[in-house]
């Protein structure tokens, strides 16, 4: 995939930002390497190897307390197998927004959600409530609907180099076999 992006600065920190995305697909299934191929099923007679291109994009709007974003990563419903209608990828859509409250010169509260729609699913979201110590230490916790609790820890060492941790805990039915996942972040940007 190739991504592409354009920002434009408004006066007192406001801008917006498009985005354009082109993705190549190369998906392929090897039914006649199972061990019990059904062949009976129409799905499983023939491999499949196909080709396929996309085309995503988005908005994303934000002052020094607020933003909103809205992005469509996957335009095109493209067929993965010709012998059934129903293996396809699937358009989502992503609303995004959050607020910065700034409680005192040191302390911010930032509570975020996303929403994320998928044609023919019900919709879901995260709620996301972050606490901010001098822009440097990130402490927060998220929902997911119906799926997860998760707690995380981000520490901002320099402008490019930023480091942490998060835990995840499923409240949905995986739970019964899956007790949550820990995550360490490593991120260094080159500017």
């Amino acid at each position: 995939s190739i991504s592409y992006s354009y920002k434009i600065q408004f006066s007192h920190g406001k801008r917006l930002s498009f985005g354009l995305q082109g993705s190549m697909l190369n998906y392929s299934q090897s039914f006649n390497q199972l061990d019990n191929p059904n062949t009976s099923d129409p799905v499983f007679m023939d491999n499949v190897h196909i080709l396929r291109f996309n085309a995503g994009g988005g908005l994303f709007y934000e002052t020094n307390y607020y933003y909103l974003g809205l992005s469509v990563p996957q335009i095109l419903e493209n067929s993965l197998n010709p012998n059934s209608k129903d293996d396809k990828t699937l358009r989502q859509y992503f609303f995004t927004g959050g607020y910065v409250f700034y409680l005192n010169r040191f302390y911010k509260f930032k509570p975020t959600i996303m929403v994320r729609y998928t044609n023919g699913l019900p919709a879901q979201f995260d709620i996301n409530a972050n606490l901010l110590y001098r822009d440097k230490l990130w402490v927060g916790c998220s929902y997911r609907y119906t799926n997860s609790l998760n707690a995380y820890l981000e520490l901002l060492i320099s402008d490019n180099f930023r480091m942490g941790v998060a835990y995840d805990y499923p409240i949905s039915e995986i739970n019964k076999v899956a007790r949550g996942s820990a995550e360490i972040m490593i991120n260094y940007t080159f500017l």
